[in-house]
């Protein structure tokens, strides 16, 4: 893994278990992802909470926070809670890690605004793979003004009129969530719990954009989106797949099928709602750029097709443009035209020149 140069990268890791605080530790020293790290450890959310208070200097913040949800005293969620209305505190990405993988945990978790739910084991391979995807998403710093005024929240006027999505997830708590963080964007939702159901909703209504998870019963995400660009009705809603780390194989077979983007679960508000922006806006770009191409093939057609009464002299068989100049005919027709001319005689003319020649 690449090593960041620059100043020191600091971690709070909220811990009670020090044999799980001793394995993080040592999964952090492993990999030199920063030329220079310093690691905090507290047992409790409320001793993390006072570390935090006591730093009046933004650059002495965390770059990372590693939680435990099962703490004694103030749980884990509840410290995220506090982090993410802190508005000192709230860009601080946090990484839950707990030995509990119910789903309602992981749903709650990243309603609150944890990054990523990271089952605790010893496994390097896992480890490194969440601090990469933190990495990629530019998540392992402090954003500067220049990257915070390029990526902001998009504004609900972006949605407006209202947007309907279609949210394909196998998952009732998935479709929720989702679904919650849509509804207070502004969006029109409609869930749907498998492919096949999707693809008849989506058949008998308008939706702006699809989101499908990738992994479902019966037919998946990908066969669903290749269904639906073979279908005239559906082939020009755009499809965001919706997939987690260990999927991302199949990738490659969902953009060959249609889909124009995707998102890792468990999917951040933030994201979601700048993915399906860049998908809708790529959307209206492209009917606007056919409604031109229409008219601009219109007025093509136009200029190139004979209408209406041309002007004509009896004599010369001149024809009169719009600017009133007489113009040979030969000349006009080629212009307003594809017609190009070549010259030859009729047997008619030629026998008139024959006579005039001899006579």
């Amino acid at each position: 893994m690449d090593i960041e140069p620059g100043p020191k990268f600091r971690i709070l890791i909220i811990e009670d278990s020090p044999f799980s605080a001793k394995v993080l530790q040592d999964l952090l020293d492993r990999f030199p992802w920063y030329s220079e790290k310093e690691t905090t450890i507290f047992p409790k959310a409320e001793e993390g909470l006072l570390y935090l208070e006591k730093i009046k200097n933004r650059e002495l913040l965390p770059g990372l926070i590693i939680l435990d949800l099962e703490l004694p005293g103030e749980n884990g969620l509840e410290f995220l809670k506090k982090i993410k209305k802190n508005p000192l505190w709230k860009d601080i990405p946090v990484i839950v890690n707990s030995s509990s993988d119910k789903q309602e945990n992981i749903v709650a978790v990243y309603k609150e605004g944890g990054v990523i739910f990271l089952r605790k084991s010893k496994d390097e391979a896992a480890f490194e793979e969440v601090i990469q995807r933190l990495k990629i998403r530019g998540l392992l710093k402090a954003p500067s003004k220049e990257e915070k005024a390029a990526l902001p929240m998009p504004p609900l006027a972006a949605f407006s009129p209202k947007k309907r999505i279609l949210v394909v997830d196998d998952s009732a708590l998935a479709c929720a969530a989702c679904s919650s963080m849509l509804l207070e964007a502004g969006f029109e939702v409609e869930c749907s719990s498998n492919a096949i159901d999707a693809i008849k909703i989506a058949q008998c209504r308008v939706f702006d954009l699809i989101l499908m998870d990738i992994i479902m019963p019966s037919v998946d995400g990908i066969e669903a989106c290749r269904r639906m660009k073979a279908d005239e009705k559906l082939r020009d809603v755009p499809v965001i797949i919706v997939t987690v780390a260990e999927e991302s194989e199949h990738l490659e077979k969902a953009f060959k099928a249609g889909a124009v983007d995707y998102i890792m679960k468990p999917i951040r508000q933030f994201e979601l709602l700048a993915r399906l922006n860049s998908a809708l806006t790529l959307k209206a770009r492209e009917l606007e750029l056919a409604l031109k191409n229409q008219e601009l093939k219109a007025a093509v057609d136009e200029i190139t097709l004979l209408q209406g009464l041309l002007p004509v002299c009896g004599w010369c068989k001149k024809i009169r443009d719009s600017k009133g100049a007489w113009k040979q005919m030969e000349t006009y027709i080629e212009k307003h035209s594809t017609i190009k001319f070549t010259h030859g005689i009729c047997e008619e003319c030629a026998k008139k020149t024959r006579e005039k020649m001899s006579a």
